[in-house]
C-alpha cells in the first residue's frame, strides 16, 4: 500500500488547555523506563483504509496491522526515521481483541485463527527492539477476545471454557514469556471459578500495577447482581462494592466490552457504545463522566498524573488529573475544522491522535505530540 509520508518539523507545541484558550509552551521531555528523553512532535500522513488497526504506540514507533483477504500483516512505522518494515504475517486470521500489555519491550496480545472447524486462541509477542513476532502459547478455550495484563514480567489473562454440561466457566492463567501456563485461582473471594460454582462468573477485569480488579457477576434466585472488585497481586481478595443499581441506573448492559481500572478510577463500556467514568471513594461510587463512544486511552506506564480519554469521531479528548478528580476536556487543534479522531494511543509522555479527514476520504493523519504527564 503507498504512503505519503511526511514529518513535521516542530519549533513549539501548541497545548490548549480545557475552557481557557491557547497557551504556547515548549515541551522536551517524555517518561521512558523512568528515564527522561528528549522528544519532539510528529505528523504522518497514511493511506485511509478501514482494514487498518492501530494497535500500540512505544516510544516513536507504531505497530499496526492491516488485513489482507484471509491474512492480518502487522507492520511499524517509526515517526523518527519515517522508516515502516513488515513484521509479520498471522494466517487464518480471525479475530483480534483490543486488550494489549506491554512487558519491558515486548507487546503481548492474543489472536484468534481459524483452525478447521474451531477457533484456536494463539498469544503472541511483539519485540520492539529485535522487530520480531513469536508465538508465545496457544490453546482452544471457547472464550475469545482475551483479556490480559502484565504482572512482574508475566502475562496474567483471563480465560473462559464451556463445560460438558453447557456452563461457562471463568478462571486465570499467568504465563511466561517461554510459554510456561499456570491456572490460578482468585483466593478469599465471594466469586469460586470452579465448575460448582454455577451461579458466578467474572465478566473483566484489569490492573493497574498494584492491585487486580474485576466485574463480577452472582445469579441468586433468578437476580442478577454485579459487583467491582478488587484483589492483591497475589490474588488475595481485598474488597467489594454492589454496582447493581448504578449500571441500571446510567444503562450499561451485561455485555461489557471494555473496562479499565486505575487507582480509585475506572471506566467500563458496554457493546452498544455506553460509556461511564467513575471515582470510587469510602465505598461509594460516582459518575464523572457519562457519554457514548467514550474510550480510555491505555498507558503503559505507571504512576502517571493524568489518564485521557477520548470520544469516537469528534475532536473531544478529556484529561483526568488522578489526585484531585478534576476532568479536563483538551482542544489540541488538529485540523479541527476538517478532521474526526479515528483513535488515540499513548506511552508515557505522549499521544498518538489519529484523525480521519472529512473533507478527503483518501487521507488519514496521524500526530505523535507530548502531553503533560510528567510524575
Amino acid at each position: 500500500m503507498n504512503k505519503s509520508i511526511k514529518k513535521c518539523v516542530v519549533i513549539f507545541i501548541i497545548y490548549i488547555m480545557a475552557f481557557t484558550g491557547c497557551a504556547t509552551q515548549s515541551k522536551e521531555t517524555i517518561i521512558d523506563d523512568l528515564q527522561v528523553n528528549s522528544i519532539q512532535a510528529y505528523n504522518a500522513i497514511f493511506e485511509k483504509s478501514s482494514l487498518r488497526t492501530y494497535i500500540n504506540v512505544y516510544e516513536t514507533e507504531l505497530f499496526y496491522m492491516e488485513i489482507i483477504g484471509n491474512s492480518a500483516d502487522f507492520y511499524i512505522y517509526d515517526f523518527a526515521t519515517e522508516n515502516k518494515q513488515k513484521i509479520s504475517t498471522v494466517s487464518n486470521f480471525a479475530l483480534k481483541g483490543r486488550s494489549n500489555t506491554l512487558i519491558n519491550d515486548t507487546l503481548y496480545f492474543y489472536i484468534s485463527i481459524y483452525n478447521g472447524n474451531e477457533l484456536k486462541n494463539v498469544l503472541y509477542g511483539m519485540n520492539y527492539t529485535e522487530k520480531e513476532m513469536y508465538i508465545v502459547s496457544e490453546n482452544i478455550y471457547t472464550q475469545r477476545l482475551i483479556p490480559i495484563i502484565g504482572i512482574e514480567n508475566q502475562v496474567v489473562a483471563l480465560q473462559g471454557n464451556t463445560l460438558d454440561d453447557g456452563v461457562m466457566e471463568s478462571f486465570f492463567e499467568v504465563i511466561n514469556d517461554g510459554g510456561n501456563t499456570e491456572r490460578v485461582e482468585l483466593q478469599q473471594s465471594d466469586v469460586d471459578c470452579t465448575r460448582n460454582s454455577i451461579s458466578q462468573s467474572i465478566v473483566c477485569f484489569d490492573g493497574d500495577g498494584q492491585y487486580l480488579y474485576s466485574i463480577e457477576k452472582n445469579y441468586l434466585n433468578k437476580d442478577t447482581r454485579y459487583f467491582l472488585t478488587k484483589y492483591d497481586l497475589d490474588f488475595n481478595y481485598v474488597e467489594k462494592i454492589d454496582i447493581t443499581d448504578f449500571l441500571k441506573n446510567y444503562e450499561i448492559s451485561h455485555s461489557i466490552g471494555m473496562f479499565n481500572a486505575f487507582g480509585n478510577y475506572f471506566c467500563i463500556t458496554d457493546y452498544s457504545g455506553n460509556s461511564i467514568l467513575c471515582e470510587v471513594k469510602n465505598g461509594e461510587v460516582s459518575v464523572i463522566l457519562s457519554e457514548s463512544d467514550l474510550e480510555y486511552v491505555v498507558n503503559s506506564c505507571e504512576n502517571l498524573n493524568y489518564e485521557f480519554f477520548y470520544i469516537r469521531n469528534t475532536n473531544e479528548i478529556y484529561r483526568l488529573d488522578v489526585k484531585n478528580g478534576k476532568l479536563e476536556k483538551q482542544n489540541y487543534n488538529l485540523e479541527n475544522e476538517s478532521s474526526d479522531i479515528r483513535c488515540v494511543l499513548s506511552y508515557g509522555n505522549v499521544l498518538l491522535i489519529i484523525k480521519n479527514s472529512t473533507t478527503n476520504d483518501d487521507k488519514e493523519n496521524l500526530y505523535l505530540i507530548p502531553c503533560d504527564n510528567i510524575p
